[in-house]
């Protein structure tokens, strides 16, 4: 299993709550996988700052909200009107098998 494979699970099962609102464009899938990647790399990023001097990082929170927005980008070009194809994967999925 491939570790991308818990951020496309994670854009279909919002998307498919969202569909009404969103439709096929799943922003509201994209914004959720944004955030926890976000989330991610500001917690290694704080933790790189403990361990390696801060004044190697006078602008930490610049450098985090950069890395959030191009994640943005990244996962709005990868999964941006993808509801379907992931629909298409899933579709036939047990409850037993969900996470």
């Amino acid at each position: 299993m491939k570790f991308y494979f818990l951020f496309d699970y994670v854009f279909y099962r919002v998307a498919e709550i969202y569909f009404k609102w969103d439709g096929r464009s799943g922003i509201t899938g994209i914004a959720a996988v944004t955030l926890i990647q976000g989330f991610a790399l500001i917690d290694l990023f704080r933790l790189l700052i403990k361990v390696i001097p801060k004044y190697y990082f006078n602008s930490a929170v610049a450098i985090q909200l950069i890395l959030v927005f191009v994640l943005f980008g990244l996962n709005t070009k990868k999964y941006y009107k993808k509801y379907r194809t992931f629909r298409n994967h899933w579709k036939d999925e047990s409850e037993m098998k969900r996470f």
